[in-house]
């Protein structure tokens, strides 16, 4: 018996090398020789046999996966965590390990090789994001005749995002190859995202060719004038081979800009946050104007000069653009995301005129690109003309960057107040000191009474709050608002908070209130959650709730036990001890209407004893907790409270997150006395 296995398993290791020839006849084996033929099989014999045991009714995920570990090196978390399709995940490794580096240890050929280029080209129809890095030399592969034109070809139908990252800075030479790469999938294929990140030193040239191919389809000027700023070519939709001339206002008339000397940036880091800045001689009121002329929320006609040469023509409804730009034929593609991005002002120049016409964007993702103030406004000029246009489908906008002397609650005013029909809105941006800002925005222009916003998140870290325009922001989006993050609220005064909870819509789903001082605040927050019967997500992070009196604390977890819809609750650096863990163990009981899946208790000063006594409490049946946090809390290691806790937990609770601290560590001592 043991010699005929053997035989069995010979013929099979046989039967997948010559398994090219003998494809057509494999349907007459049994299922069970089927099963054991599929682990020696090479994964591109695999994916063409797939249909064949598919219709065996035999899975092939288990191999692929297999498959991908051998060729990207063993990883146990990423291969538990993701549930995706491995074949997928393994063509796509494949392919972008052969384009970056076909002399790889687990590549057998070269590109070279007919054999090796069958294998890429099948590869390249399973491509649905394509990475783009450091050096641009795999563009020219892409996009070269004849061999690279099938690769291409094969792309443009499924390819629906690029990634740029790393980005050398001496790579012009390749301009006109990844202009082309671009062209080819916004036009003729299904690109629908370009995200640009971590570039601190990306050529301008480079960035010209991804904002133009991936926009509104500006042509890539001639190699010798690359680095003339002075003209841009566009492609006039009335003609084929000619190309219009485009006269464009130098940039001192726009913006007077203050170099941030990105050429001498060396490390991500420094360019990111070493951001100087020189304008603490504006006041806010010019701020407050300057803004409102970028957006266009000022009078048709009116021009504002700043005393610094800054000169912003301000473009009402019936205003007329400064340059002209003709009707393009439109891409494809509907997000575009710039992170850790260096942005020159030509770059920004050039990305507002891409923005003019770019009717297809759907979302834009800005963080932390180093922009300055003026910069920042040039962009958003051309973000409000485009939303102008009835035919333009923006919906979210998405704005974090280092510190600049716009609070974030003006500009979310003022952008919503040139663009109601907003669904998506994130601003971030750390508050310079030192300059007092008055928020004069709602004062200057109507707010819209009804907005179209379903979420919001705003950081207003170091930033003087108005609590009545926030109110009124609220109030306005109150009809369609799902989600809602404020973070870095700080100390405020009860009424301000009163005001901020007492506008938060009924119906929202999603609430997060980072960073926010509720000691005194927590029968405000109480009356607020009784109405918030539809809340699902409740994110209270760093908000001082177990600082005090704990009678307001248990009012407030009676409160979340009435809402039937709550599901995920973060409470991470509250302190809030033993004595507050033991209260959210009521959460759990049988009386309770809310149905907890997500508990994040992390950063609370909880030792051994309290996890313990919160893990007896716990309902042995019917339990819905699947996810526990308890990272960053003082619990020994060793002690016999701490493992008998845990294993109650691990048998209640699916998953028990936890790393578990040294009781000797002077850390621990520090933050359990704090």
């Amino acid at each position: 018996m043991t010699e005929s296995f053997a035989l069995c398993d010979l013929a099979l290791m046989v039967a997948s090398r010559h398994v090219a020839t003998m494809q057509h006849r494999l349907d007459e084996l049994p299922t069970s020789l089927l099963r054991k033929l599929m682990p020696l099989l090479d994964a591109f014999h695999l994916e063409r046999l797939e249909n064949t045991f598919l219709k065996r009714g035999l899975s092939t995920e288990s191999v692929w996966k297999d498959h991908w570990t051998k060729l990207v090196g063993w990883n146990s978390e990423d291969c538990e965590s993701n549930n995706g399709c491995w074949r997928q995940r393994y063509m796509e490794a494949f392919f972008h390990n052969a384009l970056y580096n076909p002399h790889h240890q687990h590549n057998l050929f070269s590109l070279t090789t007919e054999s090796f280029l069958t294998a890429f080209l099948t590869a390249s129809w399973y491509i649905n994001s394509l990475i783009l890095r450091h050096d641009l030399s795999a563009v020219a592969l892409l996009t070269s005749t004849g061999r690279g034109d099938s690769v291409l070809a094969h792309l443009t139908t499924c390819v629906r995002r690029v990634q740029f990252r790393h980005l050398r800075c001496g790579e012009v030479q390749f301009s006109p190859d990844l202009h082309c790469l671009l062209k080819a999938l916004a036009y003729n294929g299904i690109l629908q995202e370009v995200s640009i990140a971590h570039c601190p030193n990306a050529n301008p040239s480079l960035l010209q060719a991804i904002f133009t191919a991936s926009g509104c389809g500006f042509k890539e000027p001639a190699p010798e004038a690359v680095d003339d700023s002075d003209r841009v070519f566009v492609e006039d939709s009335d003609s084929n081979s000619e190309t219009t001339p485009v006269e464009e206002k130098p940039w001192s008339e726009v913006v007077d800009c203050k170099s941030s000397n990105t050429d001498a940036i060396g490390d991500l880091f420094d360019f990111v946050f070493t951001h100087t800045v020189t304008e603490e001689t504006i006041t806010s009121e010019e701020y407050a104007s300057r803004l409102l002329c970028c957006l266009g929320l000022s009078k048709a006609g009116q021009e504002f000069h700043q005393p610094n040469g800054c000169h912003f023509h301000c473009l009402g409804d019936g205003g007329k653009l400064s340059f002209e730009v003709p009707e393009l034929k439109l891409s494809h593609v509907s997000i575009l995301e710039l992170s850790h991005v260096g942005l020159t002002d030509e770059t920004c120049r050039l990305l507002e005129m891409v923005l003019l016409r770019w009717f297809s964007l759907k979302s834009l993702i800005l963080t932390y690109n180093a922009l300055t103030t003026d910069q920042l406004l040039v962009v958003l000029h051309g973000v409000v003309h485009l939303c102008r246009h009835p035919t333009n489908h923006l919906d979210s906008l998405t704005i974090t960057e280092s510190p600049l002397p716009l609070p974030s609650l003006s500009l979310a005013v003022a952008v919503l107040v040139a663009r109601p029909q907003l669904r998506k809105l994130e601003i971030g941006i750390d508050f310079l000191p030192g300059i007092i800002y008055i928020p004069t925005i709602h004062q200057l222009c109507p707010f819209p009474c009804a907005l179209s916003l379903q979420c919001l998140t705003l950081c207003l870290l170091h930033q003087p709050v108005n609590a009545s325009l926030l109110q009124a922001l609220l109030l306005g989006a109150s009809q369609c608002l799902q989600e809602l993050q404020l973070s870095g609220l700080g100390t405020v005064l009860r009424k301000d908070v009163g005001l901020v909870l007492s506008a938060i819509p009924d119906g929202l789903r999603s609430l997060a209130l980072t960073r926010v001082d509720l000691t005194s605040s927590l029968d405000l927050l109480s009356d607020c959650l009784h109405r918030l019967s539809s809340l699902q997500h409740l994110d209270l992070g760093h908000c001082n709730i177990g600082t005090g009196h704990m009678d307001k604390l248990w009012i407030l977890v009676q409160e979340l036990r009435g809402l039937p819809a709550l599901k995920e609750l973060a409470l991470s650096g509250n302190r809030l001890g033993d004595e507050g863990l033991l209260m959210l163990a009521e959460l759990f009981l049988h009386d309770s209407l809310c149905f907890l899946t997500h508990l994040d208790v992390s950063l609370n000063c909880i030792h051994s004893d309290g996890l313990q006594k919160f893990s007896t409490n716990l309902p042995v049946t019917h339990t819905s907790l699947l996810l526990l946090d308890i990272t960053g809390n003082p619990i020994s290691p060793s002690a016999s409270p701490t493992l008998a806790a845990l294993a109650t937990l691990r048998r209640r609770v699916r998953c028990v997150r936890s790393n578990v601290w040294s009781a000797e560590s002077p850390l621990v001592d520090h933050v359990a006395a704090m």
